[in-house]
C-alpha cells in the first residue's frame, strides 16, 4: 500500500491544531530536551540561555497565534464546542504564561548557579532589554569569595 501525503481530508480544525502543535513543538520541544539534559547537570548554561532568549521572546507570540487560530475556527464553525475549546485554551495559556514569567528568571539563574549580575524577578523578553524598553535589576553581592562564587 502506497503512502500518500494528500491532505484533502484535512478540515480547518485539523489544520489549525496542526499549526498549533508545530508552533508549540518548535518553542517547547527543545526546552523539554534541554531540561532533561540539565537534570543530569549537562548543558545547564545552554538551557539557561534558551530560556533567556528563545522562550522569553517566543512564548507570547505562539500563545497569541494559537488563540487566534482557535478563535478563527470557533467563528467559522460557530459551534459551542469550538468556543469552549478556544476558551479553555485561553485559560491554559494565561496560566502557563504567568507561571513561566513568574518562575522563568529563577530557573534561568538556578541553572547557572546564581552567577549572574542580574536579579530580575520575572522573565521578560530579551528583546525588551536589547531595545532599551526595560532595564535589568542589578544583583547586590555583599562580597565575593576567592572561588568566584557569589554569596
Amino acid at each position: 500500500m502506497a503512502k500518500t501525503n494528500d491532505r484533502a481530508h484535512y478540515t480547518e480544525v485539523v489544520e489549525s491544531w496542526e499549526r498549533i502543535m508545530v508552533g508549540n513543538a518548535f518553542v517547547w520541544g527543545p526546552m523539554f530536551l534541554l531540561g532533561m539534559l540539565s537534570l543530569s547537570d549537562l548543558m545547564r548554561t545552554v538551557t539557561s540561555l534558551y530560556i533567556e532568549h528563545l522562550i522569553s521572546n517566543l512564548q507570547f507570540p505562539i500563545y497569541v497565534y494559537s488563540m487566534f487560530l482557535l478563535s478563527g475556527v470557533a467563528i467559522q464553525t460557530d459551534d459551542w464546542y469550538q468556543w469552549m475549546l478556544a476558551g479553555l485554551y485561553s485559560i491554559f495559556t494565561i496560566v502557563s504564561f504567568g507561571i513561566q514569567v513568574y518562575n522563568g528568571a529563577n530557573a534561568m539563574y538556578y541553572l547557572i548557579d546564581g552567577k549572574s549580575k542580574h536579579a530580575d524577578s520575572s522573565l521578560s523578553p530579551s528583546l525588551f532589554y536589547l531595545l532599551g524598553w526595560q532595564e535589568h535589576s542589578e544583583r547586590y553581592f555583599p562580597y565575593e569569595s576567592n572561588s568566584g562564587v557569589y554569596y
